[in-house]
């Protein structure tokens, strides 16, 4: 509603139904939204809030399903573009549902958002295999790690594999990675892991746009750290990369996921 100029989803009002009348609900005490108190918490409490808008939105965005995959592909390269998805251990952060690791672990609430705050993560150490560099997070909630940078992100969900800013070079980082008012970016330290949905038609890559294909995503020495976060001797040709391309753009809501790797699910199974 700030950009906008509206009142927002969620109103209250003596006389629900005149939208002269409306004002926007008052969201004190932790932020609403960014893991603070859940807009949804705050349309379900408030006596006189007027609408059920926000639930409404929360129906309909539960029937957008993802884009279809790219037609007239070489299912050749298709095939062997997955065995290379294998090979190159990227069900590491992109196995599970909805082709990444990230999930939800816990119902939201004000409370147990505020607990999480300070709940040690990981739960237990880190398990084998998993690179620690990946997460410096100490609690299931939190700023992001040695920079105190806001929002606050939901630990388990993050992964640095180095593709904020420019490797390498710390004037260009700085020079890309501002905020709207001149500030520095959130990110340094990893991002939630993406899905792999949509990918025909989200050129270019990664946050900032700084891949303007999937070959330059795979393919570009700037990128290898990423490329290689699951396998360290993972080094494809070029022929391999647009067959790991192709196997990509295949990918919408009909293909079947591919599994989690075994040791790199560090969210919590519930919560409390």
């Amino acid at each position: 509603r700030g950009v906008s100029g509206g009142l927002g989803a969620v109103t209250t009002s003596n006389n629900c139904g005149t939208l002269a009348d409306e004002t926007p609900s008052a969201v004190g005490g932790p932020p609403a939204g960014f893991l603070g108190t859940p807009v949804k918490e705050i349309q379900d409490t408030q006596a006189n809030n007027c609408t059920t808008d926000w639930d409404d939105i929360e129906t309909w965005v539960k029937t957008v399903r993802p884009p279809k995959a790219l037609r007239g592909l070489d299912p050749a390269d298709v095939t062997a573009g997955s065995a290379l998805f294998d090979q190159g251990g990227c069900a590491k952060c992109h196995g599970g549902s909805g082709w990444t690791a990230s999930r939800r672990f816990w119902t939201p609430s004000t409370t147990n958002n505020q607990n999480l705050t300070s709940t040690t993560f990981p739960a237990s150490a880190f398990p084998t295999g998993f690179p620690s560099v990946w997460n410096e997070h100490t609690t299931e909630i939190g700023l992001e790690p040695g920079t105190g940078a806001a929002p606050l992100q939901v630990a388990c969900a993050i992964r640095n594999v180095l593709t904020f800013g420019v490797p390498g070079n710390q004037t260009a980082t700085d020079a890309l990675e501002l905020r709207d008012n001149g500030g520095g970016a959130q990110g340094s330290k990893g991002y939630n892991i993406p899905a792999l949905y949509g990918l025909a038609v989200g050129a270019p890559y990664l946050h900032h746009g700084q891949a303007a294909s999937l070959e330059e995503l795979l393919g570009d020495p700037e990128w290898q750290s990423h490329l290689q976060a699951g396998n360290a001797v993972f080094v494809p040709d070029q022929t391999e990369i647009a067959q790991l391309a192709a196997f990509l753009l295949s990918i919408d809501a009909s293909t079947p996921e591919k599994t989690l790797a075994a040791g790199f699910d560090v969210c919590r199974s519930n919560f409390p």
